[in-house]
């Protein structure tokens, strides 16, 4: 049906989360396939036809009503995900009849109404790393010209700014005076949060560097726990692995040249080494 719908997660609080959970997943997927089409046509090549069908399948699955349970955990990222795969098709001129648009418009107006009144946006409590993913999101929209309203962006940022220690570290949850945060255990977010800030010209090339290198320096400890369920290296959980490699490729091109070829190098050296035996990950 167009659905990425095998994934059993239902961590918290109860097996409600899961359509939250199917929709982000979804949203990820179908983005990579389109991806992956324009990776093809960027080379002269044609989208085979089965690929071309499976976008416009998924896309049908995404935006059709209901897939998000309202006022349960992770509809941030099922929110997220699909503005981000939006924005991307609409950026790129991939949205004749302004459907695309349109939903793109309507899920940024449920992200306003999301955010908390501290600026911040939850998936289980408000937290900086999902306001970095969700501001990653309202700013590729923004640039594909759908209506973020600014003071969402403000208290964003604001939240993002209230979270983040002198030395570039953010807090696990809330501002940075209710919990502090080292920079190790905060290594996974620190690309995204600080990315978001400095294309809202609220951080600097320097701090967005170390940002950088700190997530590449502890890559390997990330790694080492990436198939553990809870938190197991200080803050650091396994879940925070593939969540850090998204968003640290996302963001990556924003490094100057010689610093981004190594950091998606080593990221693309490393994925592969972590396949299962049956293809997974």
């Amino acid at each position: 049906d167009g659905g990425f719908t095998d994934s059993r997660y239902a961590y918290w609080t109860d097996p409600r989360i899961t359509p939250n959970a199917w929709t982000a997943i979804s949203a990820i997927a179908t983005m990579g396939l389109w991806e992956g089409g324009q990776m093809l046509k960027a080379r002269g090549q044609d989208v085979p036809a089965e690929i071309r069908d499976r976008i416009d399948l998924g896309t049908r699955w995404l935006l059709q009503p209901g897939r998000v349970l309202r006022g349960v955990n992770e509809e941030i990222y099922a929110d997220a995900f699909r503005i981000d795969y939006l924005a991307r098709r609409v950026a790129a001129k991939d949205d004749p009849d302004g459907r695309l648009a349109a939903a793109a418009a309507k899920l940024v107006q449920a992200a306003a109404a999301n955010q908390h009144a501290t600026g911040f946006w939850a998936h289980e409590y408000p937290n900086a790393f999902c306001t970095g993913a969700m501001l990653w999101a309202l700013l590729d929209a923004k640039d594909a010209g759908i209506e973020v309203p600014e003071e969402v962006l403000r208290k964003g940022a604001a939240a993002l700014q209230s979270a983040r220690t002198p030395d570039g570290a953010y807090s696990y949850s809330g501002s940075a005076e209710r919990r502090k945060s080292s920079v190790k255990d905060s290594s996974a977010r620190m690309p995204i949060c600080e990315g978001a800030l400095l294309r809202l010209s609220l951080s600097s090339d320097e701090d967005f560097e170390r940002a950088c290198q700190a997530f590449s320096d502890n890559m390997e400890r990330i790694e080492n726990i990436s198939r553990n369920d809870f938190h197991s290296d200080g803050e650091l959980g396994g879940f925070f692995f593939f969540h850090g490699m998204f968003f640290a490729s996302e963001v990556a091109d924003m490094l100057p040249d010689p610093q981004a070829k190594a950091l998606k190098a080593k990221m693309a050296a490393m994925v592969p080494s972590l396949m299962e035996l049956d293809g997974s990950f």
